[in-house]
């Protein structure tokens, strides 16, 4: 009843008592599991972490117990704790598949690529449950690779079948459990972006693209490319769609330059010469976050040439110069 009203003092004290006094174990675990509780809900991970440790030390074959240590660690930064439990986890229920993702992720946040691509190999292998996350990991490590192929066969069996595809979108609209199936919407955008940039293959990559944001409507780098996709394919009433809710959001960040520079192009492509100058110039502004200095200067170029239909030639010429200059210096 304390805890419930969030009498934390007073409910710690009668739990302290117990403690000290119980000689019930069963009695005992559950009054070091309240005081997990505690901790939990009064930020005291350290708390926390000194009552998991007792109870473990009780039960030490309660894989619940295990799992929430870990994440306590990793909340503080104790890796090496955090495996030691996760490990531990594993081996009372081999089949919980996060355990295996959670723990190959840390190996990969150190960098030591090798381990934790084995464990994820090794979570398939065993067809633990969650083991499309572990195809994800491997994947995204071939995706950073430029193993393209590799990371496309790795990323594609991390999705769900059709059946199981319909029910997470209806998981994320009923419950929103968005971070459960994150990994869906990535690796559908890492396969449209390897189909586009790779590739060439708007159609594959429009497709997955479409996909991601049934996951994820509002992924603004997703937005973004579908813009640039639906652009090359002379789509450009829905480009415009997608390519304004990117340039709105995206501000000042590597994806601001492209949103903007796009939609100049969508708009100069269909006589929107005004409104094509005002995303041409926005464009400049992040012109530091283009990918390809190249497009700087077709930016410059395409400036030019829409001053002129506009007949302001004093513009034209000095967009004009600009490109010129930078096509001189090598694009620098």
């Amino acid at each position: 009843l304390y805890i419930q009203e969030k009498q934390y003092d007073e409910a710690t004290e009668i739990f302290r008592i117990m403690i000290e006094k119980e000689p019930d174990p069963k009695r005992l675990f559950k009054a070091h599991l309240y005081m997990t509780i505690i901790g939990t809900e009064k930020n005291d991970i350290e708390l926390a972490i000194s009552h998991y440790i007792a109870a473990i030390k009780l039960r030490p074959k309660t894989l619940e117990l295990h799992q929430n240590l870990a994440h306590l660690y990793l909340a503080r930064g104790q890796f090496s704790e955090a495996i030691d439990h996760l490990r531990k986890a594993i081996q009372i229920s081999p089949s919980q598949g996060f355990n295996h993702v959670i723990l190959a992720n840390i190996f990969l946040n150190q960098g030591q690529t090798t381990v934790a691509l084995d464990i994820a190999r090794s979570a398939i292998d065993q067809k633990v449950e969650n083991a499309e996350l572990c195809h994800f990991i491997i994947g995204k490590y071939f995706y950073d690779q430029k193993d393209y192929e590799n990371a496309l066969s790795h990323l594609y069996s991390s999705l769900p079948s059709q059946e199981d595809a319909e029910k997470s979108l209806s998981q994320i609209r009923m419950w929103k459990q968005y971070n459960q199936h994150k990994h869906i919407s990535e690796a559908l955008f890492l396969m449209a972006k390897i189909y586009l940039d790779v590739y060439k293959d708007f159609d594959a990559a429009e497709k997955y693209l479409r996909k991601a944001l049934e996951f994820e409507s509002g992924n603004l780098e997703v937005n973004l490319y579908l813009g640039i996709v639906l652009e090359s394919k002379g789509v450009f009433e829905e480009a415009v769609k997608y390519l304004r809710k990117a340039v709105v959001y995206l501000k000042d960040s590597p994806g601001s330059f492209m949103a903007n520079y796009t939609l100049a192009n969508v708009l100069y492509r269909t006589e929107k010469y005004s409104q094509a100058i005002t995303y041409y110039d926005k464009a400049a502004q992040f012109k530091h976050h283009a990918r390809d200095p190249e497009l700087v200067y077709q930016m410059y170029d395409n400036l030019a040439q829409v001053h002129d239909l506009c007949n302001d030639k004093r513009s034209a010429t000095k967009f004009r110069d600009i490109a010129k200059t930078l096509k001189q210096s090598g694009f620098k």
